[in-house]
Parts: structure tokens; C-alpha cells; sequence
């Protein structure tokens, strides 16, 4: 949905949108409902991110050594933009992907695949079920609405995010 209203919207921008839509001060409430919503999201990835740090890789790790450094490196992303995130995240890419295949690969020995097998036995509701009272952890889209406007605009767009979604769906479903 947020794909598709990119892609209807090529050159406008999150709040002229909403303002074309809604009034000036509703444009308004939405930003910052959009505003909390992702500040709530972040603060949950940060401490989930601690929680990894602090239980897997040290035995006592302050927060404030987390913190200072992870403040300074998102300010310094934040100032300097989209462009800058892209260009970092086009360098560490293929490390990423590399270190993710490794991973599964290292890891493939330990897997239970019969735990998985059948995915539908007590039918599509409790997948359903769980997916409501998951979806916060799944509002990663939410980021791309900041796009609108700034973004070249492809033809298969809506296509390719339909896809895309879909794949990682069933990964996510399977596993």
C-alpha cells in the first residue's frame, strides 16, 4: 500500500499528501502520530540490539558504552541523509549478504526442518492471528513514506514490492 501510494504520488512529497488530503493541521497530527510510532520503533530495535549485546557477547556491558557511540553514529547518518545511508549500505552489501550466507550455511547442521513441515496443519488463522499481534515488528515499511518525492519512480514498482513482500513472507511463515 505505501508502494502504491508512491508510486500514484511521483513528486510530491509525505506532507503535501497528506494536506492535499486532510488539512494543514491534520497533515500535522498524522507526521506526528507517523513520529511516535517510529521513535517507539527505534527504541525498540536499540534495546533489542542491547539485549543482543549484553547476553550473547559480554557479561556486563553498560549502557552508556552502547549508547554514546550508536547516538553518534545516527546523528551523523541522520545529518547527512538518505544518500549517505545508501551509498554506506551499496559498500557493505555483498559483506552482509556474504556474512548471512555463512552464517546459514555454518548453522544448516543444527536447522530442524521437520519442525516446519506442515505449514498450514491447524489451518491460516493462527498464521493470521499471529501476524496481528506481531505487526509492530513487522512496520519497517513505515521508513519509506519519509521517500515520497525523492525517489525515481521505476514502472514495475508496485510489481516488484508485491514480489518482493511475497518472498519474504512465505521466509518468514516457513521459518
Amino acid at each position: 500500500l505505501i508502494t502504491l501510494a508512491i508510486a500514484k504520488n511521483p513528486n510530491k512529497g509525505l506532507f503535501e499528501v497528506l494536506k492535499s488530503k486532510f488539512t494543514r493541521v491534520g497533515a500535522y497530527i498524522i507526521i506526528g502520530l507517523i513520529a511516535i510510532y517510529a521513535l517507539a520503533r527505534v527504541t525498540f530495535c536499540y534495546e533489542e540490539l542491547y539485549s543482543f549485546f549484553l547476553e550473547l557477547l559480554y557479561d556486563e556491558f553498560s549502557p552508556y558504552i552502547f549508547a554514546i557511540p550508536t547516538f553518534f553514529v545516527t546523528g551523523y547518518l541522520a545529518y547527512k541523509g538518505a544518500r549517505t545511508i545508501g551509498r554506506t549500505l551499496e559498500i557493505l552489501f555483498w559483506f552482509i549478504l556474504i556474512g548471512t550466507i555463512v552464517s546459514v550455511v555454518c548453522n544448516v547442521g543444527f536447522m530442524s526442518f521437520d519442525t516446519n513441515m506442515p505449514y498450514f496443519q491447524n489451518g491460516i488463522m493462527p498464521v493470521l492471528e499471529g501476524s496481528g499481534s506481531s505487526a509492530f515488528y513487522f512496520g519497517n515499511s513505515i521508513c519509506l513514506l519519509f521517500f515520497m518525492g525523492k525517489v525515481r519512480i521505476d514502472d514495475n514498482l508496485v510489481k516488484k514490492t508485491i514480489i518482493s513482500s511475497s518472498v519474504i513472507a512465505l521466509l518468514i511463515i516457513a521459518f
